[in-house]
């Protein structure tokens, strides 16, 4: 998915790998996270472009702290808690 507000100009401009759990037919759908937490609401299917793994990937490699900063972020922005629904405080 698109991340519409980037932390920086060198950030990544894509938040995910996401799975898709419901296509609706006005084109908008419900994704998930790793972990199975859901996002707030449906998304538009122009926001969103398939994963593609590639061999010559190489995964950034991140401190603890600042994955713990990412995974933070990341829950802030579009995580929501599976039993009630609401944005997720943390």
């Amino acid at each position: 998915m698109r991340d519409h507000i980037p932390a920086g100009k060198l950030e990544a401009k894509w938040i995910g790998p996401l799975t898709v759990t419901r296509i609706n037919l006005n084109g908008t759908y419900h994704l998930a996270a790793p972990f199975g937490s859901r996002l707030a609401g449906a998304v538009n299917g122009d926001v969103i472009k398939p994963w593609v793994e590639r061999a010559g990937m190489v995964p950034d490699v991140l401190t603890a702290r600042d994955a713990e900063r990412q995974l933070l972020a990341f829950r802030q922005k579009i995580l929501l808690d599976q039993h009630t629904g609401e944005e997720v405080d943390t």
